[in-house]
């Protein structure tokens, strides 16, 4: 379970998050809804302990794990990742490069070559995307439709035990949001728990989420 207690969270000078509780078991989803500003994308950002995020008080643990003591990277190792709301341009790094650097740092077995570029080829397929936008830099031009499907690929080749998706409907067509349905839909069967951050309500009843949690 990623069980988030009593949290509080200070970004600059504001405290953005106060009292702050929710939890995500295995296969569950949970839809994250508020207005704008009320401080989802923050707690999305101190769940993988962002550096503009200071934590005043509660707890984040993942399965029975207190994450506040790890940096990000061993957070991500432990099974838990972001899909960005805005995901960051990294210049002279690949999409290819960028995800093999990201499964083989939070796998217990990495991936062969042969087994690492079946499975990209495998999810580039799925997400619509052609063999070549892995050569790509990461995120570098890219369009807002291309962004939410590199986030998606990500997702797709970590296979993360707890994901936190922020705002990963904005700009998709009705084929991109059906698709990330399914996506969801089988990565839950195979075991892994959702935190989806969306103001899109028509998104949200798609997805058939376990239940609603309100911020603010």
């Amino acid at each position: 379970m990623l069980n988030i207690q009593n949290l509080t969270v200070r970004r600059g000078d504001k405290d953005v998050l106060k009292d702050v509780s929710l939890s995500v078991d295995s296969r569950e989803l949970v839809a994250l809804v508020g207005a704008n500003g009320i401080g989802k994308s923050t707690l999305a950002m101190a769940l993988l302990g962002h550096p503009s995020c200071q934590i005043l008080a509660g707890s984040l643990m993942l399965d029975g794990i207190d994450l506040l003591p790890l940096k990000t990277h061993e957070r991500a190792r432990r099974g838990l990742f972001l899909a960005h709301q805005e995901p960051p341009v990294i210049a002279g790094v690949s999409v290819a490069n960028a995800l093999r650097a990201a499964s083989d740092a939070t796998r217990q077995q990495p991936y062969t070559t042969a087994e690492f570029f079946d499975k990209l080829r495998a999810s580039l397929a799925r997400l619509g995307l052609s063999q070549d936008f892995a050569n790509r830099n990461l995120h570098e031009a890219f369009s807002g439709g291309e962004k939410k499907r590199s986030e998606l690929l990500a997702l797709l080749m970590v296979s993360p035990k707890y994901a936190v998706l922020d705002e990963v409907d904005s700009g998709m067509d009705g084929v991109a949001r059906a698709m990330t349905k399914d996506i969801l839909a089988e990565m839950r069967s195979a075991g892994t728990g959702f935190l989806v951050i969306s103001h899109n309500d028509s998104f949200i009843e798609e997805l058939g989420p376990t239940r609603k949690v309100f911020l603010g």
